[in-house]
């Protein structure tokens, strides 16, 4: 997991027996404000300076998923 440059959310990656998501969490109210299915994931993510892209560990297949930032939804 990583908070958002402004603290507002938190991506969490799902990883292991399931097929992989992102969980957004709403940190202010405690939900799960949306989630991305993804082809792949393990331990890793990080959020690009400018607070518009998450980047994501694509595991074994030596590959980094980015996600575009905006308005508390990664696509």
């Amino acid at each position: 997991m990583a908070e958002s440059p402004d603290g507002r959310y938190v991506p969490v990656a799902n990883n292991g027996y399931a097929r992989p998501m992102i969980f957004i969490i709403d940190v202010q109210h405690r939900t799960v404000h949306s989630t991305l299915r993804i082809d792949d994931a393990w331990l890793g993510l990080a959020w690009h300076p400018d607070g518009r892209h998450v980047f994501v560990s694509g595991a074994g297949n030596d590959t980094v998923h980015e996600l575009t930032w905006s308005d508390g939804a990664a696509a």
